[in-house]
């Protein structure tokens, strides 16, 4: 549980840094930040109501290099990304954020500040190894990402400058998870 947590606040903060540098709109940087928190929460549902399923699809993903996503929807028959959308909707986040959550995975458009940035933060956050999402496959960046952000993972990371104070605010937090659970 402490690394997806480390997962989910790498991912938020890179968000948020990505949304700082590369939003050619008015996009907050928190609402980056917030989707970053919640896009993967649809697998602790799993892992708590589904474990068994949730646990064959994990193998599954990790046997076949698939996407945990993909490996979700043959072994379950949903994805995370459908039961996060589900309970950012019930808790009555707007609409912008459900559909964020909900599309994470799916065709992401430089023109949704949210999705995109929410998007390359999770593949470097999977590529950096920063915490466990349990997806350990990276994503290539479609043509209009990589034009948007100016390169790949590589360079998108470069940019960004040094990730280490990300890193440890997560490693914090993390860790302040783990002694309130203890």
């Amino acid at each position: 549980m402490q690394r997806y947590l480390m997962h989910s606040l790498t991912t938020a903060s890179l968000a948020r840094a990505l949304c700082l540098k590369y939003a050619q709109d008015d996009t907050d940087p928190a609402d980056c930040y917030i989707a970053g928190l919640l896009h993967d929460f649809g697998k602790v549902v799993f892992a708590q109501f589904l474990a068994p399923e949730f646990k064959l699809a994990l193998a599954f993903s990790a046997e076949h290099s698939i996407s945990l996503h993909a490996a979700e929807q043959q072994i379950i028959g949903s994805d995370h990304t459908v039961v996060g959308g589900m309970l950012v909707e019930k808790w009555q986040f707007p609409k912008q954020l459900t559909d964020n959550i909900r599309h994470h995975h799916s065709e992401i458009s430089p023109d949704n500040t949210v999705q995109s940035c929410l998007f390359v933060a999770d593949q470097i956050s999977k590529l950096r190894a920063l915490g466990d999402s349990g997806n350990h496959v990276v994503e290539e960046l479609s043509p209009a990402l990589i034009e948007h952000f100016g390169g790949n993972l590589r360079d998108i990371i470069a940019g960004l400058g040094d990730l280490s104070k990300i890193e440890n605010e997560a490693q914090v937090f993390a860790q302040v998870g783990r002694e309130i659970s203890a």
